[in-house]
Order: C-alpha cells, then sequence, then structure tokens
C-alpha cells in the first residue's frame, strides 16, 4: 500500500460536490457474494455465500462504494456501475444483490477492507473496547450521509460519513467527510482506511492525521469534521 500524507487547502480540486447520480435510487441495501469481486452475475442462494448487510452509493459511472453497516465504514469500491441481480437471491431478506457485467463494462474492484469492525475508541492513546451500531442514512437531494454510532459503555460517539467520487491525477477517488460528535475530554476515535486489492493513496485533507503504513489510519482526535480521499490505480 502507498501511504501519503497531505494537508490540502480548500483550493484543491478533487472533483464537483454533489454530482449528478448514474441512477435512481442511487444508495440502498444490497448484498454481494463473499467471493463476488469479478464481473460474473453472482448466485447467492444462502446468507452464508454472501457479504449481507451492505449499502451500495452509486456515485457516478466511475465510482460505486459500498459499506459495510457491520464494520461502520467502507467495504469495497469499484470503477464501474453494477446492474440489479435479483433473479436468483433472495432480496427480501438479504436485499438486493448487485451484479456488475463481464467485458469492458465491468470495470475492476479497488479496495476490500474486510476488518470486523473498521471503527475504533481511544481513550489516553489505548484502544477501548466498543460496538458499532448503523443508524440509517439521510438524503439531502443527491448528498447521502450514513451515520453511525459507536458505543463503549456510556459513551456514545456520533459518526456521519458522507461519500463522493473525486478524480485524483486522473485516477477514480473518494472523498470521504466524517462528523464526529460526543467525544468526551482524553478520547479520540480511529478508523482503518486500507484495503487489500490495488494500490492505493489517502491524503488527509483536514481535521484528521494518517498514521501507520499497512493497515492505514485517519485519527481524529476531537468533535468536528475531517476530509480524507483515497485513491486507486484500476
Amino acid at each position: 500500500m502507498i501511504r501519503k500524507v497531505i494537508i490540502c487547502t480548500a483550493a484543491f480540486a478533487i472533483g464537483v460536490w454533489a454530482q449528478t447520480r448514474p441512477r435512481d435510487p442511487f444508495i440502498f441495501r444490497t448484498a454481494l457474494r463473499s467471493a463476488g469481486t469479478g464481473g460474473n452475475a453472482l448466485v447467492c442462494q444462502a446468507s452464508a455465500e454472501c457479504r449481507n448487510r451492505l449499502i451500495a452509493v452509486l456515485l457516478n459511472p466511475q465510482m460505486t462504494a459500498l459499506y459495510s453497516t457491520e464494520s461502520g465504514s467502507l467495504y469495497l469500491t469499484r470503477n464501474a456501475l453494477p446492474q440489479d441481480g435479483n433473479l436468483t437471491y433472495n432480496h427480501l431478506q438479504f436485499g438486493n444483490r448487485l451484479a456488475w457485467q463481464t467485458g469492458s463494462s465491468a470495470g475492476v474492484t479497488m479496495h476490500r477492507n474486510d476488518a470486523a469492525q473498521s471503527w475504533e475508541l481511544r481513550q489516553g492513546g489505548s484502544t477501548v473496547a466498543s460496538t458499532i451500531v448503523y443508524k440509517g442514512f439521510n438524503l439531502a437531494g443527491n448528498v447521502a450521509t450514513l451515520k453511525h454510532n459507536l458505543v463503549a459503555g456510556a459513551t456514545t460517539v456520533s459518526i456521519l460519513e458522507t461519500p463522493e467520487y473525486a478524480a485524483v491525477g486522473g485516477k477514480p477517488g473518494l472523498r470521504r467527510t466524517i462528523a464526529v460528535s460526543g467525544l468526551e475530554s482524553g478520547q479520540s476515535v480511529r478508523v482503518r482506511l486500507s484495503g487489500s486489492v490495488s494500490p492505493e493513496t489517502w491524503t488527509a485533507e483536514s481535521g484528521g492525521t494518517l498514521e501507520g503504513s499497512n493497515p492505514i489510519y485517519l485519527n481524529i482526535s476531537s468533535n468536528g469534521t475531517a476530509i480524507v480521499t483515497g485513491s486507486w490505480q484500476p
């Protein structure tokens, strides 16, 4: 993995905010076969075969971002537009199953993060036991914001994340705007950024710092908003 720390200014142009979406709805619950990052139609006939409880965010034809409601963060990115594939899948129980076309329209998977829980609550620099709780998402026009709570004892930290496509140096990228509230004195949070597929670059624009190389984390030391961008070479 490639690690890159950049403190950017507001003039750093990485894309257009609130872009036109490729379909309606562009955000919805979905599922993928556990090994399903290829282009063929995928058949999920039992929950054990599939990665369930995912939220698909179809930002544009070059960026589909899948978020895990279980880990609380980004699970997979792919630079192509998927199709619904419900003919052989019980979507009423597990959600719409996505499938990518074969050939030139299939695209490639660029990022995949299989961590059981991507968010950590830290007290005085040490990680404490916590649980992530999915709280749904908000829509403001064509901007989607995912909501999670990070719970540890009497502490509840609210995490709001707004994803957006960003073209970075000709490469497909994802801008993640993360708002954190509920941190108490001496507390901080961090989220695992890096995946395990393609070489990737993460840049911190504001509100947080990067740590590590494999895995890479975004540290957020106080209540407020952090912005980070990941880009991949498909």
